[in-house]
């Protein structure tokens, strides 16, 4: 055997060396074909790599994950019913050889069938994940890794309500020595896949270009706000107002050429009011505003609003004179 061919004999254990850069190992190998214990705790494997499960995109219910605001990220999840079902048979899979290779022997010795054993593991409600937010000795920050597309995005992302992403994630399963319960619990593994972000997005603000629009929503939100410039109340009927169109005319053109890239009909200067804030003509508002295509039109709607009346305008006029 040449030196060409020992090296390709002795240098083969990664087939693809590189993978990383393109998924982050953020990835799905299960399921499971064999285990190891640790203290309590079983861990699972796949080809003698680690069992590794990239959810499908779910909704954040709660999320403290990278705030360090306590000693744990807490991140919770709705995931898919249809995920959810496979994933408590690919449990259970696992559950089962550990049943049989009697990893966990006090958990496992209280039971003479596996389905017994499996009746009494706890299952987790799908999907809240946990992770110790600061290191055991000397308090430093533990970041779980975030990405967006191929970019991470650690240390500069914040999830909130709402938002939308894909999490690696790998199982355990662990016995109590003291009371003897038994059941799984979800790790983070590589990190976190960010597609759409909750919360409000940063208002778009003077000189309102739409450059980096997609539609009627900006990248990471499936909405946008703009921020008015000062626009006086011409008319109100009920909790519509029209503003005066003659002045602000960058804002106006600006508007009216968002509705020109989407399709619609020309803005007419309405502003639907959102909540109980009160309004008359010749008010000065200054708002932030989210659109909604409604067929040909796109309506404006207030996210919110401070208002100036005829009153305030009258006083502050005397106090200056």
């Amino acid at each position: 055997m040449d030196i060409q061919s020992r090296k390709r004999t002795l240098f083969n254990d990664l087939k693809n060396p590189l993978a990383f850069l393109s998924d982050h190992a953020m990835h799905t190998n299960g399921p499971p074909d064999s285990a190891r214990v640790f203290g309590n705790a079983v861990f699972f494997y796949v080809d003698k790599k680690e069992w590794s499960i990239l959810t499908p995109h779910s909704t954040i219910i709660h999320s403290n994950v990278n705030t360090f605001k306590t000693k744990t990220h807490v991140l919770a999840l709705q995931t898919p019913a249809e995920w959810n079902t496979t994933m408590t048979k690919q449990l259970k899979q696992a559950t089962r050889l550990v049943y049989e290779q009697q990893l966990l022997p006090k958990a496992c010795s209280m039971f003479d069938t596996f389905d017994g054993f499996w009746t009494h593991c706890r299952k987790p409600p799908f999907l809240t994940i946990e992770a110790p937010a600061f290191s055991r000795r000397g308090q430093h920050k533990q970041f779980i890794n975030m990405y967006h597309q191929h970019t991470e995005v650690t240390g500069v992302a914040a999830l909130e309500r709402n938002g939308s992403v894909s999490v690696a994630i790998r199982w355990s399963l662990s016995e109590s020595e003291e009371s003897g319960e038994f059941g799984w619990r979800p790790h983070f593994s590589a990190g976190i896949r960010i597609h759409k972000f909750g919360g409000t997005p940063f208002p778009i603000r003077k000189p309102w270009s739409w450059e980096n629009l997609q539609g009627l929503s900006v990248p990471l939100y499936d909405a946008f706000i703009v921020k008015t410039p000062a626009l006086l109340v011409t008319n109100k009927k009920d909790n519509i107002i029209y503003i005066q169109m003659d002045k602000k005319t960058d804002f106006v053109a600006a508007i009216q050429a968002l509705h020109t890239m989407n399709g619609a009909k020309p803005w007419d200067g309405r502003l639907c009011i959102v909540g109980n804030k009160k309004t008359s003509p010749g008010c000065t508002i200054v708002a932030s505003i989210l659109p909604q295509k409604e067929g040909q039109d796109i309506h404006w709607y207030t996210h919110k609003m401070s208002v100036c009346t005829l009153a305030a305008k009258r006083k502050r006029t005397e106090e200056n004179n």
